[in-house]
C-alpha cells in the first residue's frame, strides 16, 4: 500500500497514477497532479487530498468496484436522533469516482470534504442497477431558487436551501436503473433544532426547479455534531441539496435592522449576531421594478457584526 503520512504538504503523481492501495494519514494537505485510478481500497485516517478539477477512481470495472475504508469506523445508531460517526477530518476535497456492481450494495461512501468540514454522500441501492460508476463532487456556489419553495409529500413547505452550495452525482460506463436511498452529511451548519425536518431537493440540472422526488427519510445530527439529512425511492442521478423549512431557518442570527434618512438618502443599518455557513445578503431596490443593487458577503463564523449602506435617492 502507498501511505501519504506527511503532516507537511505533498503531491501525488510523481510516480503513478494506477495503485492497487492509497492509505491517507496526517494533517497535511495532499495534492493530485493526474487522475488517480486505486484499483483496490483507498483507506483514509486524517488528512485531505485535494484534487482541483482532477478525479480519484476506486475500482476498475463493475466486476471489481473497490472500496473506501474510514477509519476509525461508522458505529452505528446510538439514540434518538444520533448516530455515533467518527471524528476524523479525513477526505477528498474534489471529485470521487467509484465503480459499482450490478447488485444491490448498501453504505458506498463518498468521503467529500469542503472548507475543512465533511460534505460526505452515502448511497445504498434497494433494487439493482445495471452497474458503472458513480461520480460525485461538492459545488461550493449559492444554489438558484428555482422551483422554491417546495411542498414535499408529507405537506413540509420546504422553504430554505444551504446557502454554500450542493452536490452533483454524476453516472458513467452506461450505469442505468435501480433504486436508492441517499444521505448527505453536513458538518457547516449551525442551529438546526428539528434535524428529522431537513430535506434532501434533487433536480436534473441548474435550468430545472429543485423538486422533492422520491420520498422523505427522517435526518439525524451525529454526535460530532454533523447534519445527516436523508432521501429514499430515488432514481437516476444529478444535483442534491440540503433544504428546511422555517423550524430550521437559515444560519443567521439578526439583532436589528433600522432605516435611517441620511440628509436625503435612505440609510440602512442592521446587525446580526452569528453569521456561520450564511452565502450574505442582497440588497434590493425599486423605483418602478426591483433590481439587485449591492451584495455583501458574509463574514464567516463571525458575531455581533454590523453593516451600514447608503441606498441612493430611490429605494
Amino acid at each position: 500500500m502507498l501511505r501519504l503520512e506527511s503532516e507537511t504538504a505533498q503531491e501525488l503523481c510523481a510516480q503513478t497514477s494506477i495503485m492497487a492501495n492509497l492509505g491517507l494519514s496526517g494533517s497535511g494537505s495532499k495534492k493530485i497532479n493526474c487522475n488517480i485510478n486505486i484499483t483496490n481500497e483507498l483507506v483514509i485516517e486524517d488528512g485531505i487530498i485535494n484534487t482541483d478539477t482532477l478525479t480519484i477512481t476506486v475500482g476498475t470495472s463493475v466486476a471489481n468496484p473497490g472500496k473506501i475504508t474510514i477509519k476509525p469506523k461508522v458505529l452505528g445508531k446510538v439514540g434518538p436522533n444520533q448516530i455515533a460517526k467518527n471524528n476524523n477530518k479525513g477526505g477528498v476535497n474534489g471529485k470521487v469516482k467509484i465503480w459499482i456492481p450490478a447488485d444491490t450494495v448498501s453504505n458506498l461512501l463518498f468521503p467529500i470534504m469542503y472548507n475543512g468540514e465533511r460534505r460526505d454522500v452515502v448511497i445504498s441501492y434497494t433494487e439493482a442497477s445495471s452497474g458503472g460508476n458513480l461520480t460525485v463532487s461538492f459545488n461550493a456556489k449559492k444554489p438558484e431558487q428555482v422551483g422554491i419553495p417546495v411542498v414535499d409529500d408529507d405537506g413540509k413547505v420546504i422553504k430554505n436551501l444551504d446557502p454554500i452550495g450542493y452536490w452533483t452525482v454524476k453516472t458513467g460506463a452506461g450505469i442505468t436503473g435501480g433504486v436508492y436511498s441517499i444521505d448527505l452529511y453536513s458538518s457547516a451548519f449551525s442551529g438546526v433544532t428539528q434535524p428529522n425536518n431537513l430535506r434532501v431537493l434533487k433536480r436534473p440540472d441548474a435550468t430545472q426547479p429543485w423538486a422533492a422526488m422520491g420520498s422523505h427519510d427522517d435526518g439525524l445530527i451525529s454526535v460530532d455534531g454533523e447534519i445527516v439529512s436523508k432521501r429514499k425511492l430515488l432514481s437516476g442521478f444529478s444535483d442534491f441539496i440540503i433544504a428546511g423549512g422555517t423550524e430550521n431557518p437559515l444560519p443567521i442570527e439578526l439583532t436589528s435592522f433600522v432605516v435611517n434618512q441620511n440628509d436625503i438618502y435612505p440609510e440602512l443599518k442592521w446587525s446580526t449576531a452569528t453569521e456561520k455557513s450564511n452565502y450574505g445578503f442582497y440588497i434590493q431596490k425599486s423605483f418602478i421594478s426591483i433590481f439587485k443593487f449591492r451584495f455583501l458577503r458574509s463574514i464567516s463564523n463571525s458575531s455581533h457584526v454590523i453593516r451600514i449602506i447608503i441606498i441612493g435617492v430611490f429605494f
